[in-house]
């Protein structure tokens, strides 16, 4: 699937290391240019990170930073997701050296709420404090929550929330969104709630069954 090449590690006991080359949709030239590339790095460094720095500085010279180094320990495994693009450069049976197109590849994720909220920006420094402080998963839970979008905290029916909590009269629903009512149910039992809000219809009908509140 690819070329080779194969230089000798400048280490106190020479060693023979093998730089299989997997390209794909590149042309000849960049492939010609990689191979070169990974025979002067293994030439003048033995240390992956050293190599990967190598190789990264010579291909943002000649074709930008669409291209990303990327170094770690049994690195095949990682290989085969995402990019259709890549040179993956594999040495011995521990090591692997990995150009992405299109830069590093990483999971987008929140660390903080986009929303200008006070209160919910409030909620946040205090949930970060009590994660740090405490380890709890669960209140880690609620933090990752809190960094969500609203369309990705739908609000959540008294039905749906009946549903949930059948069997666990001893227990506290804890929902990161807003609690609906729903004409629906007839009859609401006792239910121990806290949610980021509450519509009037459904707060009502939790106290007139005797249940208990709390916003977050």
């Amino acid at each position: 699937m690819g070329d080779e090449s194969k230089s000798g590690a400048a280490t106190a006991q020479p060693k023979e290391l093998d730089a299989i080359l997997k390209g794909v949709d590149m042309s000849d030239e960049m492939r010609s240019h990689a191979c070169a590339c990974a025979r002067a790095a293994f030439q003048e460094h033995t240390v992956e990170k050293n190599i990967a720095e190598y190789i990264k500085k010579e291909f943002d010279a000649k074709y930008g930073h669409s291209w990303h180094c990327i170094v770690g320990r049994n690195f095949g495994s990682y290989v085969t997701h995402e990019a259709k693009h890549f040179i993956y450069f594999y040495m011995d049976s521990k090591a692997g050296i990995d150009l992405v197109a299109g830069g590093r590849s990483k999971k987008a994720r929140r660390t903080a709420p986009k929303s200008d909220d006070v209160y919910l920006k409030l909620l946040v420094k205090l949930y970060r404090f009590l994660v740090r402080r405490t380890g709890s998963k669960f209140k880690a839970v609620i933090l990752k929550r809190l960094f969500m979008s609203k369309i990705n905290r739908p609000p959540i029916s008294l039905k749906r929330l009946i549903t949930f909590m059948d069997g666990k009269d001893d227990k506290i629903a804890v929902i990161v969104g807003t609690v609906t009512d729903d004409k629906r149910v007839y009859e609401v039992p006792a239910l121990k709630v806290t949610a980021l809000r509450f519509t009037e219809m459904a707060r009502a009908r939790i106290l007139k069954a005797g249940g208990g509140m709390l916003d977050l």
